[in-house]
């Protein structure tokens, strides 16, 4: 399994890990794309992706903490929702 998150985060999974890739910088070119950190459940990945963007905020007020984190929260929940495409069958 892999999906997006948004441009920074993407969701990968193993047989035994939940597995969040960060976008490495372009300053840490060292030959990987990813900074990977594992995770025994889905739930902790995504506590520490909140939590991360939490840390990583710019945000001065409380307020605008809260922002970020419906951001994070908007941006997973849309990574999981099945994306349909429905055509008309014409007879």
């Amino acid at each position: 399994m892999k999906f997006k998150i948004n441009e920074k985060y993407i969701v990968k999974s193993d047989n035994h890990n939940w597995i969040l890739q960060v976008v490495r910088s372009e300053s840490e070119d060292n030959g990987d794309q990813y900074h990977n950190y594992y995770y025994n459940n889905l739930n902790t990945l995504i506590n520490s992706l909140i939590a991360r963007g939490i840390r990583n905020s710019d945000a001065e007020t409380l307020k605008d903490a809260l922002k970020d984190v419906e951001k994070i929260v908007n941006d997973v929940t849309k990574a999981f929702e099945p994306e349909f495409e429905v055509k008309r069958i014409e007879k």
